[in-house]
């Protein structure tokens, strides 16, 4: 159990965006760590799922989250 009581996948989903965003990661990039599907034609024609770059978002979203262990 966490502080503040249950939380559930979308809760921790929710704060690592936020962690991500905060920062200074695209909303882009967010995305495609959520593994959220693309809207529209650009769904359909881009495929590249930027996988540099979520592996950095994810190191900092690490680094981030070792300070609040520490």
């Amino acid at each position: 159990m966490l502080d503040g009581g249950r939380w559930t996948a979308h809760d921790l989903r929710r704060a690592a965006s936020t962690l991500m965003s905060q920062l200074g990661i695209s909303n882009d990039v967010i995305n495609e760590c959520e593994n959220h599907i693309k809207q529209g034609m650009s769904g359909v024609y881009i495929q590249d799922r930027r996988e540099a770059e979520q592996a950095k978002a994810f190191d900092a979203l690490g680094q981030r989250l070792a300070k609040f262990t520490a």
